[in-house]
């Protein structure tokens, strides 16, 4: 696991993440759902993508990742992964999020990000976020 410590309303907010096949030119972020992390979508998809770059994130406040003790909206999550992404130097060609992290999907592709987006739900079909 790595961590990027970015600031974020004036609070220091540290987010772990990992990175599969990190010399892949082709790159995909997955944002995981409210209350879970990226450890378990990471045994999830890790196999799923082949060689494609595999970014798992921390979103703030779950697994490896601090909130500062911030009360975040999902406008702040959506650009505080805008900050995480320029930090580390990553463009993905696509944005996957479960659950909540595809609501911040969606808030990002309109807002902040401009890479193609996938949310989806348990028991519910796979939705494309067009901005």
């Amino acid at each position: 696991m790595a961590v990027k410590e970015i600031t974020y309303k004036n609070k220091r907010l540290k987010l772990g993440y990992d990175i599969v096949n990190p010399n892949s030119d082709i790159g995909i972020l997955v944002l995981h759902g409210w209350g879970s992390s990226r450890d378990i979508m990471k045994k999830l998809f890790k196999d799923s993508f082949g060689d494609y770059r595999q970014t798992y994130l921390d979103l703030p406040g779950f697994g490896n990742s601090s909130s500062g003790d911030l009360v975040l909206t999902s406008q702040d999550y959506a650009y505080i992964v805008k900050i995480f992404l320029r930090a580390v130097g990553l463009k993905p060609t696509a944005i996957i999020g479960h659950s909540f992290g595809g609501k911040v999907c969606h808030t990002s592709k309109s807002r902040y990000i401009g890479s193609p987006l996938i949310g989806w739900d348990k028991g519910r079909k796979a939705s494309s976020c067009k901005g």
